[in-house]
């Protein structure tokens, strides 16, 4: 309990400077849960629920005043406390909230915890409970602080546990001197302490030591409550004397006026007992009460009509979702009462909610649509009720009211399954009433009902208003519901998806609907008819169709195309043209056909009928149209057969009269390779002299042919005949022509042979006559040595330099010494032996008289970093004293080899070749080698050895050590005295 310690003047102001725009008359709560009271009047606060303004603070002074702000998101008060222009609130979250009048707002005490206990007097407020202190240890104890109190650093301790000992806080109070006091922890209240602001805590005793339950602190008394809950006034002395003003069973909130009021809290109820007085009640009644026939005020003012009472009822607190004894709730009483309707507005106005449902769920909203109280149903739609709550879319759907779906709607309410339902009941009304207020059909849900229960009306307007018509219409045709197709069609449904359901299960009926509609009409139902993509043609929708004015000549084309017998006959029953379908059975392919239409009068008035049948390659066709009137001497068509390489054709052809004669036809036959039937054409007067005959043949690698020709008078004379056999390299063919008189002085024949590396022609052509030299050369070059030595046994000149050159640097030796044999210069080969390393040659050449007698020599052999070689022309005499035009001498050329042999850097170095000479660039072999890849090391080592210097530098001052690539060849160089 907290008190008060103010005049009659400062409460007066309190209540005028902290609530100046809140406070508001009302009447008094009608239940309590916390209570104080000042020491100098009866001036009261209660923290309760009442009259219209529901849970807060309420005041009483000359009548209550309501003070409001709410505080329940920081918790339940459980203490009220205040002075002045403030008020203080200990809530059950274990926080302190100080109202601050001038911001309108309240401020939370932070920094401390475990609240035990407080009170606020001069806007300080003392509080026992834990703080956390800089080092993270806690104390426990009495704290203070001025203002809010933000964090653990705004409060000041005024007594913490160390001293408090086993003593809890219980109340306290501030005037002249601190009134404090205390507990033990044993439940028993046996000291009372007088906080003077400079001596500490004084222990008081009490007389008696009496077991304590609570403590109250008034101006300058103090009331204590027993456990057997007797107050009494301790008189503060010395001695300390009590003074017993009051029994009670209270356990509630409590306070004690100076005047010795005493007021209480019990269970909710507010009880006020003055000195000498009998108990008071100070509760206004409970408006939510239970009166005569198990109604509250409120319920019985609804179900009787009495607008004057509901008002009462709401302006007294009345909790407007409270249910009677009946279980009603006062919105649902007036939504079902015709005469009553009106005061909803009042009850969902005044805060009555929207989504209340009586005892079998259906809400408020429910009976409003049930009764069509569009007013209603648009304020508590605007007040958030729950559009989808039970049967609330059934009740919209059968309002049969445009507005109220509307509302729906604008609430995204799904209203689709009023469609169905109309469906199902032909209720053409739900379902236009629905649909010009904006519903949208889900699918074809409602279509299908519509259908499944044959309302057609229903159906069409389903269409009307949105279902996609060509939807519907497969729906239809896959339920097999073809009574409705002729609505589809009506309403625009693409026709073909119903021409394929007609053909397929050849409808007769439906067909007969297609055939007259502008869309589909006779020929299009036909085609359809003709061209089932399963199964054989519907013949008798065909007939349907050709009886509805289908032209026949059409459908000639597909019916034969796809083989169909009785289709065709039909076709021709009803007028089709015969020669149509010769035209269109040749074009297929299909003979039966075309015999049918020969049968039926047509006639074979143009060789392009025969020419498509000679195409097809169809020997038989082409003999029955020949046979109907075809004339076979027409030139176009044995060139057509023959450009088709097809013997049959032309044989026929040429047994019925056809020409062969005609230079074209041979020609064609023998560039197209086709022997036989060359030799069909010419058995039939066909000539052969023409020249570019036997040469397309021979061009074309055509022995048969080139043999078949030549034997009929082809001449094989013309010299680009055996020079294109020698290049087709075709023995047998050469052999022909050279049998048959073909020259062969023709120069470039036998290299043409040599280049292919073919003996056999090469023999041949000299066997005829041929000049060996004419090859020789071509033979050696490709190091062919059975041909190039055949040659030279036949007598090709041996002595031109360049023969033994390629001999030599091939390392041929057979060739070697047959070109040797024959007079060759063994000089010729020398350098080709050196640079291409072969040994065994360079010894045969040098042996038989080669001279090395220039620098040249020497320097291919260095290049080539073969010491074989090297030490071969270094014993046969050549110099070393090559060096070109920018300085290198042989030990430079040798530098630039990764590997160079040390064998050839010893004896170039023995052999007075400088080995540190500077070339132009200003390197030294050295350096070349350093930078020659990476860590030749070999390298180096072998010039190291040789007797370079390692630390000439190049002209850029740059020594070897510093040029060198890689680190082990740096190293390297260091280790053997290299410098940077």
């Amino acid at each position: 309990m907290k008190s008060f310690y103010l005049t009659f003047l400062i409460l007066f102001c309190v209540v005028s400077i902290v609530f100046p725009q809140a406070e508001q008359a009302t009447t008094p709560p009608y239940e309590g849960y916390q209570i104080d009271v000042t020491p100098m009047g009866e001036h009261y606060w209660v923290y309760g629920k009442g009259g219209r303004h529901g849970l807060g603070l309420y005041h009483d002074f000359n009548g209550w005043k309501f003070i409001g702000y709410d505080i329940e998101k920081y918790g339940k008060a459980i203490d009220i406390t205040g002075e002045y222009g403030s008020i203080a609130i200990r809530t059950d979250k274990d926080k302190v909230l100080r109202w601050n009048s001038n911001n309108k707002v309240w401020f939370e005490n932070k920094g401390i915890s475990n609240i035990k206990d407080f009170v606020y007097y001069d806007n300080n407020v003392y509080i026992l409970g834990t703080v956390k202190q800089p080092d993270g240890s806690t104390k426990t104890g009495i704290f203070s602080s001025r203002g809010t109190g933000s964090s653990s650093s705004s409060w000041t301790p005024i007594y913490t546990a160390e001293k408090l000992n086993r003593f809890d806080i219980i109340e306290t109070g501030k005037h002249a001197g601190w009134i404090v006091a205390v507990k033990a922890n044993t439940g028993d209240f046996c000291l009372i302490s007088k906080v003077y602001e400079n001596y500490g805590i004084r222990v008081l005793p009490l007389p008696g030591s009496p077991r304590l339950k609570d403590v109250y602190v008034s101006r300058d008394k103090i009331y204590i409550q027993s456990v057997s809950n007797d107050i009494s006034e301790v008189i503060l002395g010395p001695p300390l004397n009590l003074n017993k003003i009051k029994s009670t069973t209270t356990a509630g909130s409590w306070a004690v006026s100076d005047a010795k009021t005493l007021y209480r809290i019990s269970g909710t109820q507010i009880e006020r007992f003055k000195a000498g007085k009998a108990l008071e009640t100070l509760n206004a009644p409970n408006p939510n009460r239970i009166v005569a026939g198990g109604y509250t005020p409120l319920t019985k003012a609804v179900m009787t009509g009495q607008p004057a009472e509901i008002n009462r009822a709401i302006e007294e607190g009345a909790d407007l979702n409270y249910r009677d004894a009946n279980g009603d709730v006062a919105l649902l009483i007036a939504l079902n009462n015709p005469y009553t309707k009106s005061y909803a507005e009042t009850l969902i106005k005044a805060g009555a909610d929207v989504n209340v449902s009586d005892k079998n769920g259906y809400s408020a909203l429910y009976w409003a649509c049930k009764h069509r109280q569009n007013n209603n149903i648009k304020l508590m739609l605007d007040k958030g009720a729950d559009p989808n709550q039970k049967g609330i879319t059934e009740m919209v759907i059968n309002s049969y009211r445009p507005e109220i779906i509307k509302m729906f709607l604008q609430k995204n309410v799904d209203l689709s399954s009023g469609f169905v339902t109309a469906a199902k009941e032909n209720n053409v009304k739900m379902f236009e009433t629905l649909s010009k207020a904006g519903v949208k059909q889900n699918g074809l849900n409602a279509f299908k009902e519509a259908v499944y229960k044959d309302h057609r009306e229903i159906a069409a307007m389903s269409i009307d208003y949105g279902v996609n018509v060509n939807e519907a219409t497969k729906f239809i045709l896959e339920s097999n519901r073809k009574e409705f197709i002729p609505l589809c069609l009506e309403k625009g449904a693409n026709p073909q998806p119903v021409v394929d359901y007609a053909v397929t299960k050849n409808d007769i009926e439906t067909s007969n609907i297609l055939v007259s509609l502008p869309n589909v009409g006779p020929d299009k139902m036909l085609s359809a008819a003709l061209n089932t993509k399963s199964g054989p043609a519907r013949i008798e929708i065909a007939e349907l169709s050709l009886q509805k004015g289908a032209d026949p000549n059409k459908h000639i084309k597909n019916a034969v195309s796809s083989d169909q017998n009785a289709t065709v006959n039909l076709l021709l029953k009803y007028g089709a043209n015969p020669q149509t379908l010769l035209v269109e059975s040749v074009n297929s392919n299909k003979s039966k056909f075309a015999q049918l239409a020969i049968d039926q009068g047509a006639i074979v008035s143009e060789s392009k009928i025969v020419i498509k049948a000679i195409d097809h390659k169809n020997k038989g066709m082409v003999e029955m149209l020949i046979n109907a009137g075809g004339n076979p001497s027409d030139p176009v068509l044995i060139s057509k057969s023959v450009a088709n390489n097809d013997l049959p054709i032309t044989e026929l052809l040429l047994n019925k009269g056809a020409s062969a004669t005609d230079p074209s036809l041979i020609k064609t036959a023998v560039t197209n390779k086709k022997v036989e039937l060359s030799r069909l054409l010419v058995s039939n007067g066909a000539t052969c002299t023409d020249p570019e005959l036997i040469s397309i043949a021979v061009n074309g690698d055509d022995l048969e042919t080139s043999k078949l020709l030549i034997e009929n008078g082809a001449s094989a004379s013309d010299p680009g005949l055996i020079k294109a056999a020698v290049k087709s390299n075709n023995s047998k063919l050469a052999q022909l022509l050279l049998d048959n008189g073909a020259p062969v002085t023709v120069k470039g024949l036998v290299s043409d042979a040599a280049e292919r590396n073919n003996p056999d022609i090469v023999f041949m052509l000299v066997e005829k006559g041929a000049d060996p030299n004419d090859g020789v050369a071509m033979a050696v070059s490709k190091n062919n040595t059975k041909i190039a030595s055949y040659l030279f046994d036949k007598g090709a000149d041996a002595t031109t330099p360049k023969l033994m050159a390629q001999a030599s640097g091939f390392g041929n030796m057979v060739l070697v010494k047959k070109i040797f044999e024959y007079g060759g210069d063994v000089n010729n080969g020398t350098l080709s032996a050196i640079k291409g390393s072969k040994v065994e040659v360079l010894k045969f050449l040098i042996e038989n008289g080669a001279l090395m007698s220039t620098p040249e020599y020497m320097y291919h052999a260095v290049a080539t970093n073969n010491e074989s070689i090297f030490l071969l022309v270094e014993s046969s005499g050549a110099p070393n004293t090559w060096e070109d035009k920018n300085g290198n001498n042989l030990l430079h050329v040798l530098a630039s080899k990764e590997n160079a042999s040390s064998t050839i850097i010893n004896h170039l170095a023995k052999g007075d070749v400088d080995i540190n000479a500077i070339n132009k660039n200003g390197d030294t072999p050295l350096l070349i080698t350093v930078v020659v890849g990476k860590n030749n090391i070999q390298g180096a080592t072998s010039f190291l050895e040789a007797g370079a210097d390692i630390n000439i530098p190049n002209r850029d001052g740059k020594t070897p050590r510093k040029m060198a690539k890689g680190l082990k060849l740096k190293r390297f160089l260091k280790k053997n005295g290299g410098i940077k």
